[in-house]
């Protein structure tokens, strides 16, 4: 029962593969929603998701992850930093979409990212994935502006999906 034994015994487990109606899928993000098995039967226990996050929903990723949610029928919350960008894009969702918006929200922010979770369990009565498809790059020269730059992009790519991380987990664990 050494580290090589439990090793094994995570890479050897079956699979179990979802059928198509249990995967939403979009040309450029898949996403899949699975229970933990049941104890007695062994199986997977699949429900369709009632509501799912989408951070950067504005741009290309995120709205095209919006609208392929949105024709499932799924509650979105949508965040963006632009309001404009994120107004159209939710003109562009079906007539029946259920959206909760947040616009020029800095989920870097841990209070802010808490918020957004808090309105989404209020409006939609939990979360059940979140989404993040928020990001940028930028380049520039090695100068005195380096560092601010680098500080920039990894606050947008990797603190945001950390933040929004934690601030989400308790509530999709406790569902």
């Amino acid at each position: 029962n050494g580290p090589a034994n439990r090793l094994q015994e995570f890479f050897c487990r079956p699979r179990v593969t979802p059928t198509a109606e249990e995967r939403l899928t979009d040309r450029q993000a898949v996403v899949t929603v699975v229970s933990p098995p049941a104890a007695d039967k062994g199986v997977l226990n699949v429900r369709k998701p009632t509501c799912m996050i989408v951070t950067g929903a504005a741009g290309n990723l995120g709205r095209a992850t919006a609208a392929r949610l949105a024709g499932e029928g799924i509650n979105l919350v949508c965040v963006d930093r632009t309001a404009e960008a994120l107004n159209t894009m939710v003109q562009t969702l079906p007539a029946s979409a259920k959206v909760l918006t947040f616009a020029g929200a800095d989920l870097g922010n841990p209070a802010v990212a808490q918020a957004m979770v808090e309105a989404a369990t209020d409006s939609f009565g939990g979360v059940d994935a979140l989404i993040n498809t928020v990001g940028g790059f930028a380049t520039g020269p090695v100068n005195g502006d380096a560092l601010d730059q680098w500080d920039l992009m990894m606050n947008l790519n990797a603190r945001v999906a950390l933040v929004t991380s934690i601030a989400v987990l308790p509530t999709m664990q406790a569902a």
